[in-house]
């Protein structure tokens, strides 16, 4: 079995704790819903999450295992885009792409992952 490391950073937990002022590396997002379900307007988001353990043994090893008291915030449009812009000003790397210059285009179990040329950094992985 291969392990895959991904360079992921998620913007909406990050700017969740940001507002919240958790700085525990394991507390994570479970749901995030709209504020406004008819999307007539970008009201914001609504983000619920909790501390995080993984499951030790039985089907669910390594799993995401919710502990602790939940925590709900509204993460604005204006939330997230001040998080992307402390990604960029923080790791110096484009917050589309991650600093990797593309992006998954198309996953398939037969052809694998395609990915395309990140148009927002110019496929250079560093902020514009």
């Amino acid at each position: 079995m291969t392990t895959i490391t991904i360079k992921r950073v998620d913007h909406f937990t990050t700017a969740a704790k940001h507002l919240l002022g958790i700085t525990s590396p394991t507390w994570h997002y479970k749901s995030i819903e709209r504020v406004d379900k008819t999307c007539q307007r970008d009201l914001g988001f609504i983000v619920v999450g909790s501390e995080t353990t993984p499951y030790t043994k039985g089907p669910r090893k390594g799993c995401a295992k919710w502990i602790g008291e939940e925590s709900r915030v509204v993460v604005t449009r204006k939330d997230l885009d001040d998080q992307l812009g402390r990604f960029e000003a923080t790791t110096g790397d484009c917050y589309e792409c991650y600093g990797e210059g593309k992006y998954p285009w198309s996953v398939s179990t037969t052809d694998g992952t395609q990915y395309k040329p990140c148009k927002r950094c110019g496929a250079t992985g560093k902020a514009p």
